[in-house]
């Protein structure tokens, strides 16, 4: 069997710590913490399933799973509905400074920090440890760090147990790329993705939204009818990591790209058929943002402004 990424060291009694990925297995497990908005769970659930990977939801807005290196970055690239995918590092106990520092010292950054510059959030619940800059401190002493892109690690502590996650996302993955002209109070794409699979809607009828804003349910729905993947033109946080598999990601996006592929011919079958989605707004303003955008997205042609 695959060897996984956790392993205990020493006495059952000992903290847990999770071992980091070689920079050349032949098997690299994660385990991950996909992160959504909170009644998107299910759905999330379903996009996991759809790339065999088995999820737990933990609490809400959070799913965990356990993924090989090529389902991590294809959830990143295809996922419509998450916001996050952090990969676990390490869980521990520690109750003081000194502990917390001692913990710290083992933690072996080699498969994930080269030279990005390091960015640690945390949070304490119910710890004797609760003063969250001086946790982060601790951190930052340790860490590698460069002039390269940043790179988000969050740490969670409840009742003095530690969790540290790194991001391996990047920018949350509701920022397609293509939405730059944004109104007032815009709703989030992942948001607007599940309105649009929620719904139940048949791309073979018409969809109608006559408060678009910055055409965000149209743009989605568009996206959802022809199949076309959901991050394929963006950068991720793990293409910086010394432990990137770039012939794993070239596979993906090839992957990615036949979707695009025949997302392009569904859009030609769609367009002949005579526009299916009307965007409009008594705001001009906001019907010419909803226009750009949709531009950049790459669909402007199924949808009648």
């Amino acid at each position: 069997a695959p060897r996984g990424p956790t392993r205990c060291l020493g006495r059952a009694s000992m903290p847990r710590v999770i071992e980091m990925p070689r920079l050349h297995p032949k098997v690299t497990l994660y385990k991950a913490s996909i992160q959504c908005i909170p009644g998107l769970e299910q759905l999330v659930a379903k996009e996991l399933s759809a790339l065999k990977i088995n999820s737990k939801q933990r609490e809400i807005g959070r799913l965990t799973a356990v993924m090989n290196t090529r389902q991590l970055y294809a959830v990143n690239v295809f996922s419509r509905f998450a916001t996050r995918v952090l990969v676990d590092t390490a869980s521990f106990t520690a109750k003081t400074f000194s502990q917390l520092e001692h913990e710290v010292k083992r933690l072996n950054w080699s498969g994930f920090l080269q030279d990005q510059r390091p960015r640690i959030r945390v949070h304490s619940y119910a710890s004797k440890l609760f003063h969250e800059d001086a946790i982060a401190t601790r951190l930052y002493r340790d860490l590698p760090s460069g002039e390269g892109v940043e790179q988000q690690i969050l740490v969670r502590v409840l009742h003095d147990r530690f969790t540290v996650r790194i991001d391996s996302s990047g920018e949350p993955l509701h920022k397609r790329g293509w939405r730059r002209d944004i109104n007032e109070t815009p709703l989030r794409e992942t948001v607007a993705a599940a309105v649009v699979a929620s719904s139940a809607w048949d791309p073979h009828t018409p969809l109608v939204d006559p408060f678009c804003g910055s055409g965000t349910i149209a743009i989605e729905a568009a996206l959802h009818a022809t199949g076309q993947p959901a991050n394929l033109g963006r950068a991720f946080a793990f293409e910086s990591w010394p432990c990137f598999m770039g012939g794993t990601m070239g596979s993906v996006k090839g992957e990615a790209m036949e979707a695009a592929s025949r997302a392009a011919d569904r859009a030609q079958l769609m367009i002949s058929r005579g526009p299916l989605i009307i965007a409009s707004d008594r705001d001009a303003k906001a019907v010419a943002s909803a226009r750009a955008n949709a531009e950049r997205a790459n669909v402007a042609p199924l949808i009648e402004f």
